[in-house]
């Protein structure tokens, strides 16, 4: 019971209210404990911990009316702090569905319960009143026909791809379309990415039985807080992925990639190379309304993409100061 309380300390007494909807649900991500975040301590799905009396929603002194730009974890979370607090609230997703990226996550195996916290944080904009416009790419003719007073940023990032020769070819795809069931890969991979998306598919792929190999340019499992890198490690050990750490990609190619580590050139053959070489901001939207909107705030990944535990984060804290 100790994560689940630092991910909702009210837990017991919602449990024995029967209010089990409200329940901020752990999900075992293991970001609580070292992230360098307040005090060493964070929580994905509950950015208060450990300073609650901070982070008490209060009453804005002005009510606007607030447009939110992205359906992911940090313009929900934003949305809904927003609502509580007394705005008028309208959240446009450009696609049908709300959660963004979170949603891949939740493809993935042994990650089921993060699909949790979309539902929760969905329930939590509805309670608010949030009004949430699906199907809908905001412009700056939407921007200027509805003149809200401010206006939060969180269109997300896309796939970041390799500028390197061949990085186009039709044996190349991203680890995210490999997660969600779009694109198949061959029998011998080669996913290029050392860190958290990029160990997670190698994992996934050697599981299903494919002959893998990962490579990156730096060490394997950069970024990856400590805990996490070392279970990703021993399960990609486990599986018999090949690691091919401090290996600089030069040239991708219909049967595989060219590598060059310490100036030795290899070539890894594989029928699929597989990109999990992180994310790219998306910035065309929040460039366009910088000219014509007086209040503007830009959060989670169109910022720097991070992980969910940021995106949450910052959608908290603007939802506090709009």
């Amino acid at each position: 019971m100790g994560r689940p309380l630092v991910a909702d300390p009210c837990l017991a007494n919602k449990t024995r209210e029967g209010r089990l909807e409200e329940i901020r649900s752990c999900i075992y991500c293991n970001n609580c404990v070292g992230s360098g975040s307040y005090k060493g301590w964070s929580c994905t799905v509950n950015p208060s911990v450990l300073r609650e009396r901070e982070y008490a929603i209060t009453p804005a002194p002005v009510r606007k009316n607030v447009m939110v730009v992205g359906g992911g974890l940090a313009g929900m979370e934003a949305a809904t702090v927003c609502a509580q607090r007394g705005h008028t609230v309208t959240l446009y997703e450009k696609t049908g569905e709300l959660g963004g990226q979170w949603n891949i996550a939740c493809r993935q195996e042994h990650k089921q319960l993060f699909a949790a916290v979309t539902r929760r944080l969905r329930q939590e904009m509805d309670d608010a009143g949030v009004t949430v416009v699906l199907d809908t790419e905001v412009t700056t003719a939407l921007v200027e026909k509805h003149h809200p007073d401010t206006v939060i940023i969180a269109t997300g990032a896309t796939p970041a791809n390799l500028p390197v020769r061949g990085a186009n070819r039709k044996n190349v795809v991203q680890a995210n379309d490999v997660i969600r069931g779009a694109a198949p890969a061959g029998d011998r991979v080669v996913v290029i990415g050392g860190r958290h998306v990029g160990m997670e598919v190698a994992i996934a792929l050697a599981r299903q039985g494919k002959d893998v190999s990962l490579i990156t340019r730096r060490k394997v499992g950069r970024d990856v807080r400590k805990a996490t890198r070392l279970a990703l490690l021993d399960m990609l050990m486990e599986q018999k992925v090949r690691l091919y750490p401090y290996f600089e990609v030069v040239e991708i190619r219909d049967g595989g990639v060219m590598a060059v580590n310490e100036g030795t050139l290899f070539f890894l053959k594989a029928d699929t190379v597989v990109l999990g070489v992180g994310a790219t901001p998306e910035k065309r939207l929040m460039n366009m309304l910088r000219p014509v909107v007086a209040k503007l705030h830009a959060i989670g990944d169109c910022v720097e993409p991070k992980d969910a535990l940021a995106a949450i984060s910052q959608g908290a804290e603007v939802g506090r100061i709009v």
